[in-house]
């Protein structure tokens, strides 16, 4: 949370210089690759974060590493789970 946190300010403080520097509003949005299960599971946590001195959401999306997370989270590989799942599922080793 902190990591994301100090990330997010470092580079909203440098998008906001370069605004300032070409006298231009270009947009910009900051969010964060959640590819681990704790990420996951602290994402509400990490979306609710705003930054103290003007109160502006800092984290405006999230894009999902699905195969770490699977990897992860069940400790397998969908590059080749497709050739036990499937077994696994019918022999009521992996039930859902």
């Amino acid at each position: 949370l902190k990591e994301f946190e100090s990330q997010a300010l470092v580079i909203k403080k440098e998008a906001e210089a370069i605004r300032s520097q070409r006298k231009m509003d270009i947009p910009y949005e900051i969010g964060t690759m959640i590819e681990v299960p704790r990420a996951a599971l602290i994402s509400g946590q990490i979306a609710a974060l705003v930054d103290k001195a003007d109160g502006r959401k800092l984290c405006n999306f999230f894009s999902y590493g699905t195969n770490d997370l699977t990897q992860m989270t069940m400790g397998i590989s969908r590059d080749d789970s497709s050739a036990f799942i499937p077994k696994y599922m019918e022999a009521g080793i992996l039930t859902d």
